[in-house]
C-alpha cells in the first residue's frame, strides 16, 4: 500500500469534539453503540480514485442469487467509483478499522457497522458511521484504552464511553484515505437497550 509522503508544512490531526452519550462505566454483554459524523474535503480527486479502484479491482467477491432484472439499467460499482468522488470515498471508508485488535482480544465482538456519504458541494461530503457491538472482555477492553492512553487511565475505568474511544481511535475509518482532509463534527456512544 503506497504510505502518504508528509508535506513540509502538514497540518496537524484535527482535534475531537467532545464524545456525547453515556458516561456508564459498562460491563460484559452489555451492547453499545458508536456513531461519528465527520466533514469530509477531496483534495485529489484522481489519487482518491486510484485508491478506491485499486481496492476494488484486488478484492474477492461473492456474488448472491440472480441479478434481478430492474437492476440492468444500475451502474456497476466499479464504474460509480471511478466516476464519482462519493462512489469511492463511499467504498473506501470502513466502519470497523480500529477494531480488529479488539475482537481479536475479546474485547468486543462486532454486531453491526454500517455507514454513508453525502455529497455538501463539489468535492466536498458529509460522511457518518456507526458500529454495533456487544462487550465481551471489558477488562481487555479497559487494558487496551489505558497502554494507549495512560493519562486517561481515571476516566478509562469510569466510562466505557471513555474505553472504546481510547482503546480504537474513533476516526479510524478516514486515516488510512489518501487525498482528503477531515473534521470529526461528533462523536457520540451509547448502551443500546434491547424493546
Amino acid at each position: 500500500m503506497p504510505q502518504q509522503t508528509p508535506a513540509l508544512f502538514d497540518l496537524p490531526a484535527p482535534e475531537m469534539p467532545p464524545v456525547t452519550g453515556s458516561h456508564d462505566p459498562g460491563r460484559s454483554g452489555q451492547r453499545w453503540r458508536r456513531t461519528m459524523t465527520a466533514q469530509v474535503v477531496v483534495r485529489n480527486l484522481a489519487v482518491l480514485r486510484d485508491k478506491a479502484l485499486d481496492d476494488f479491482d484486488s478484492g474477492a467477491f461473492i456474488g448472491i442469487g440472480d441479478a434481478d432484472d430492474d437492476d440492468e439499467d444500475l451502474p456497476d460499482t466499479r464504474e460509480v467509483i471511478a466516476s464519482t468522488a462519493e462512489g469511492a470515498l463511499d467504498w473506501l471508508i470502513d466502519p470497523t478499522a480500529g477494531l480488529w485488535p479488539l475482537m481479536e482480544s475479546g474485547a468486543i465482538r462486532l454486531e453491526a457497522a454500517e455507514h454513508a456519504v453525502g455529497q455538501v458541494a463539489d468535492r466536498e461530503f458529509q460522511v457518518s458511521w456507526s458500529v454495533q457491538v456487544q462487550v465481551g472482555d471489558l477488562a481487555a477492553l479497559r487494558t487496551i484504552a489505558v497502554h494507549n492512553a495512560p493519562d486517561a487511565a481515571d476516566e478509562i475505568s469510569g466510562s466505557l464511553a471513555a474505553a472504546w474511544n481510547n482503546a480504537a481511535a474513533p476516526a479510524a475509518p478516514l486515516t488510512g484515505i489518501p487525498a482528503i482532509t477531515w473534521t470529526i463534527t461528533s462523536t457520540t456512544v451509547e448502551r443500546e437497550t434491547r424493546r
